[in-house]
């Protein structure tokens, strides 16, 4: 890692889950280095007016559209999500598996 990119491995056992999150405004350039996991990934959708005015929404919550629900593996696989597709998204292990990011911009 240093000024211009965060580079991470994560080393997952088959069951493992990471929860649903996103990386603000930043690239996400990864490889599957081994095993099998699978990546569901969602673009988010501003709320219709109508929508929000019907319940309540929690500050910060906006609604979303399945982009992508993939599985990755067994061999090794070169994966991106961008700021404006994909960005929130979950990882699980169908199997132990590692996988290397590079995140642009880096975090602070």
């Amino acid at each position: 890692s240093g000024s211009e990119v965060t580079l991470c491995i994560f080393v997952l056992k088959a069951g493992a889950h990471i929860p649903l999150h996103d990386h603000p405004k930043m690239h996400v350039f990864g490889r599957l280095l081994f095993g099998r996991m699978r990546v569901r990934s969602y673009n988010p959708e501003p709320l219709e007016p109508v929508a929000a005015a019907l319940r309540p929404i929690p500050a910060g919550a906006c609604a979303a559209v399945l982009h992508e629900d993939h599985v990755l593996g067994p061999t090794p696989e070169t994966y991106m999500l961008g700021p404006g597709e994909g960005n929130v998204h979950e990882l699980f292990a169908l199997e132990d598996c590692a996988f290397f990011d590079v995140v642009v911009p880096p975090y602070d």
